[in-house]
């Protein structure tokens, strides 16, 4: 028992690092302010405002592996402005963080309305609303090799986690824009397998058997030895 318990911290170390194998597919990746989450050349049911936009950041199975009902933690840090320095600094939800030269610069909900450009936002094809979608807030869709969107695009904010569909082959971000060319600064995005419940829940039974083989067993040797005197 005693040569047991001497082994408890490698056991834990063991759970520790199994845990964080089944989590540690993750990449970090840039996202230009100027970037649209989808190619309306490839998508052209889902137009949206454009001007100046580049080319979605992808994220792909080779940097993430993408497996039809897996699902994938996105979190959004750093910040981006619509038109720097007149508009704001808003962070990856679209919260602004710190005024522009101009106090009534626009920053806040588009969710379906028409921009400046006179065309939607990404946002018109992430209803219903609530929540709403605001102008800069991060967002992305799943896409096939060749761009085409799979499933629904969707809203990412600071923090969100969405399930793969079936024929994704990778992940496209972007920003909630219609006019990209006049926008400024970048997000860092993290994009995290989430372990399946059945993993982690096995992993804690595991951890919880170790500490109760390791638990120290004096009374019940003390009573023994009583009886037997």
């Amino acid at each position: 028992m005693q040569r047991l318990r001497s082994l408890l911290p490698q056991a834990l170390l063991v759970v520790v690092a199994a845990s964080f194998t089944a989590s540690a597919h993750a990449v970090v990746v840039g996202v230009d302010a100027k970037s649209a989450p989808w190619l309306v050349s490839l998508n052209p049911l889902l137009s949206f405002g454009n001007s100046g936009a580049l080319d979605p950041t992808i994220v792909t199975s080779a940097d993430v592996p993408f497996t039809a009902g897996d699902q994938r933690l996105i979190t959004g840090s750093n910040f981006v402005s619509a038109f720097p320095p007149v508009y704001p600094l808003v962070d990856a939800g679209g919260a602004v963080v710190q005024l522009g030269n101009d106090p009534n610069a626009y920053a806040g909900p588009e969710n379906d309305s028409i921009g400046l450009s006179g065309n939607f936002f990404p946002s018109k094809y992430m209803g219903p609303y609530p929540p709403d979608i605001n102008l800069m807030e991060l967002v992305g869709t799943f896409a096939d090799s060749q761009g085409a969107i799979v499933g629904t695009p969707f809203f990412i904010g600071l923090s969100r986690v969405v399930t793969v569909p079936a024929g994704a082959t990778r992940l496209q971000l972007g920003v909630n824009d219609d006019v990209f060319g006049d926008n400024g600064g970048a997000f860092d995005v993290t994009v995290t397998n989430v372990p399946e419940p059945s993993t982690v829940l096995l992993m804690l039974c595991g951890l919880g058997a170790l500490i109760i083989a390791a638990k120290p067993r004096r009374v019940t040797v003390r009573w023994m030895r009583r009886r037997g005197s």
